[in-house]
């Protein structure tokens, strides 16, 4: 990489400055001796990191040449700087970048892209709901001086989808920051919005001015006490009411329950581990395929996940079962996740034998029922707790994916992630590409209880948690029942052999013809992905036997 650079490079004065400054001073090692052979990206992004507010405010007032005070009193970076180092740290996606603006003009400058890049409605959602009023209404004045527009005429112009009235109430809103709560209006609020939703069906609701008003203009100390009286009125959760209503659901629980939708899991100590031992856990698909793993045997009447209303104490005491002590994880399933000690080889032998063990045991089984309930029964009781049979396999191979969401600056990195049951499996990601093509097949086996195919697609990230870019189910009852009636027969010449059809009760894009190919039971189905702004997928199935 080349150097650091703030026209072509560094100048010797720049450097220096830099090095006068106490925290850069204190980690010098994050700038190579030799500039001009390049940068420890890692080692500078660490030294930004230990920065607080005050101290990166001081770095930009001390850098005139570089940053200037705007009339909105902020100061202002200077657009060929932020081109140009944008094009040098590249690789980090900007994060150097964004952590040293200043706030209003970080805001301002997230919002634009996207808004011009998109929409990214979840990024319009995250800012307007998580900041301060004040840091808002800083990010709106940041907005006029850099594009002399204000965010609330811009996203009206970008934006033509029902969406439009929630956003802008959103960005305008300046929320009353206290701790009175008129708790009788929240409990009629509340109403109000059980009364809204119950009847709606499949009708939209991001247009309705009541919801809208309440979300946009109350205090988010009184949008607690209303989602707390939601649950008492009506018996459920707010969010969880307002599955199939994406927008609203992301609104609701950035104001009402910010714990748990920004949550990280804290019993992963990143700081105690080796780069080799992140990269190997990335490998493995990162946090989303440890989640799924780590509640593979997990009780579902008695130890019930946290809601979002759950004490802290009740939270910390089931991710404890979960990542401490393990409680939940099924052993023939389990993810051999990197230790922060060092393993034997030994050690390595063994925990590989342990997974070749349990995919042996998944082939062992036949795909037809030849034995009878009894002998089933004895067999089920006499087996090792945990064990799973299987009655086949399915091959899925993920063809492409169209116009999918934007969660970088101006693309993603998509990867899919397959679950079936305790299983999961996930493709190679595909670098900025909103329409990337993987052609990769996957394999999973079908336990005898049949559940749905989950498909989740995220944007991998390198210094963050992979950003969510939409998920499906598909029904595979349809195509095992077709295997299953064809395995006997002798014919091999192509025909259809039944179809999900295309419907507002589900995601399909066109029907999802299954048909019998050289003797292959075969579906191809394309699917519009869901709890995102946009997005389709689209794969082919094919059921195997186990006995072939």
């Amino acid at each position: 990489m080349r150097a650091l650079s703030f026209a072509m490079e560094v100048s010797k004065s720049t450097v220096q400055r830099w090095l006068k400054h106490k925290e850069i001073r204190r980690h010098s090692s994050a700038i190579k001796p030799y500039l001009w052979l390049g940068v420890d990206e890692k080692a500078l992004v660490s030294v930004l990191g230990k920065w607080n507010p005050k101290q990166r405010q001081s770095y930009r007032k001390s850098n005139r040449e570089f940053f200037k005070e705007d009339e909105r009193q902020f100061e202002r970076w200077d657009e060929q700087h932020v081109l140009q180092l944008r094009q040098e740290f590249l690789r980090l996606k900007d994060a150097v970048v964004l952590y040293t603006l200043h706030p209003w003009e970080r805001d301002a400058r997230l919002l634009k892209e996207a808004l011009v890049k998109g929409p990214q409605f979840h990024l319009l959602i995250e800012t307007a709901c998580t900041r301060p009023s004040d840091e808002l209404f800083g990010a709106r004045r940041a907005y006029h001086s850099l594009f002399e527009h204000s965010i609330e005429e811009d996203i009206a112009f970008h934006i033509q989808s029902p969406e439009r009235k929630l956003l802008v109430a959103l960005v305008s809103s300046y929320r009353y920051e206290g701790p009175k709560v008129h708790e009788d209006i929240a409990k009629s609020e509340a109403k109000v919005l059980a009364d809204a939703i119950k009847p709606a069906g499949g009708k939209s609701l991001v247009g309705d001015e009541e919801i809208v008003r309440i979300l946009a203009t109350r205090s988010k100390l009184h949008l607690m006490s209303v989602y707390k009286y939601y649950k008492d009125i009506t018996g459920k959760l707010l969010d969880e009411d307002l599955n199939g209503h994406w927008a609203l659901k992301q609104t609701v629980q950035c104001l009402c329950t910010p714990q748990v939708y920004f949550s990280k899991v804290f019993s992963v100590k990143l700081d105690e581990w080796t780069h080799e031992q992140v990269d190997m856990l990335n490998e493995m698909g990162g946090n989303n395929v440890a989640n799924l793993k780590y509640e593979a045997a997990r009780p579902e009447s008695t130890y019930k996940k946290p809601k979002p209303d759950s004490s802290i104490e009740e939270r910390s005491d089931f991710i404890r079962r979960k990542y401490e002590l393990q409680q939940f994880v099924n052993s023939d399933l389990q993810l051999i996740c990197p230790a922060t000690t060092s393993t034997s080889s030994s050690e390595k032998k063994h925990s590989s034998g342990h997974r070749i063990h349990g995919l042996g045991h998944a082939f062992r089984n036949s795909w037809r029922k030849k034995e009878s309930e009894q002998q089933k029964g004895t067999r089920k009781s006499n087996s090792t707790a945990g064990m799973v049979e299987f009655i086949g396999l399915i091959k899925v191979n993920v063809v492409r994916g169209t116009n999918l969401a934007i969660r970088d600056m101006v693309s993603s990195d998509p990867y899919v992630i397959l679950s079936l049951g305790s299983q999961s499996v996930k493709t190679r990601v595909i670098k900025n590409n909103l329409n990337p093509v993987w052609n990769e097949q996957l394999m999973l086996s079908i336990p005898e209880n049949i559940p749905p195919l989950k498909v989740h697609v995220f944007d991998k990230d390198t210094f963050t948690t992979d950003d969510f870019m939409g998920e499906a189910e598909i029904d595979i009852q349809p195509l095992v029942s077709a295997a299953r009636a064809c395995e006997s027969s002798s014919n091999n010449e192509t025909m259809q052999l039944g179809t999900w059809k295309a419907s507002q009760e589900n995601t399909l894009v066109a029907d999802g013809v299954i048909s019998l190919v050289e003797g292959t039971v075969k579906q191809v189905i394309a699917l519009k992905l869901l709890n995102v702004e946009r997005g389709v997928l689209e794969v082919e199935l094919e059921c195997v036997s186990l006995s072939q």
